[in-house]
């Protein structure tokens, strides 16, 4: 979650708040918390710097840990410390990205697989992953709708007019797309039914469209 002051996110068992991630991928201000099954938080690190190495591994520099114990809390200091597990770097770039959309399908499934991992709610990148999957359907769909044009009561409209007609079909599924969607992260509605919605209206209504013009 990317908010003001920093980004918050979830592996495993901590919870890792970063104050900023730098242009080389490098982490400045790292807190982890860690909890245990039963959610009690058990200990705090904080690490000045981190960098990912090759093989996936983080090093984290400058590092101040607080340990909760039952009856009394210890505080370590370390200079460097290498952990194999921290963030998945392939996915620090698109961390920020407020708009799921623009990220390509490989990076959407990337993502949704990370946050269905540990427990973090994928609805917004599943809307964006069924939007570019069922796309092409969209522009056939558009395209069905331009039969009626052709051979029902608009063929003998002058060009105006079929613009006219055209761009107001284009508007209300553009608008019917953008408001239906975005519905599945708030409600509980399956991302692949909310992008559909408008797809599966917009076929019913060109078929109603050419039934009309077959059978008068």
């Amino acid at each position: 979650m990317q908010t003001a002051y920093g980004v918050w996110t979830r592996h495993g068992d901590n919870f890792i708040h970063i104050q900023s991630i730098q242009p080389d991928d490098s982490l400045q201000g790292v807190t982890r918390y860690h909890f245990d099954k039963d959610r009690h938080l058990t200990s705090v690190s904080f690490a000045h710097h981190a960098h990912a190495i090759r093989n996936g591994d983080w090093v984290l520099n400058d590092i101040r840990e607080t340990r909760f114990d039952k009856n009394k809390t210890q505080v370590e200091t370390r200079g460097q410390e290498t952990l194999s597990q921290l963030l998945e770097p392939a996915l620090l770039k698109t961390t920020g990205m407020k708009h799921p959309e623009y990220l390509s399908l490989k990076a959407l499934w990337k993502n949704i697989k990370h946050r269905s991992k540990h427990g973090l709610s994928a609805t917004a990148y599943w809307v964006a992953w069924w939007t570019k999957i069922l796309h092409p359907l969209a522009m056939m769909v558009m395209g069905f709708l331009a039969i009626p044009f052709v051979f029902g009561p608009l063929r003998t409209a002058n060009m105006g007019q079929k613009l006219m007609v055209g761009f107001l079909l284009g508007f209300v599924f553009f608008t019917l797309n953008k408001t239906i969607a975005p519905l599945a992260v708030v409600y509980p509605i399956p991302p692949v039914v909310a992008v559909s919605a408008p797809i599966v209206l917009f076929s019913l209504f060109g078929a109603y469209l050419i039934r009309r013009i077959r059978y008068g």
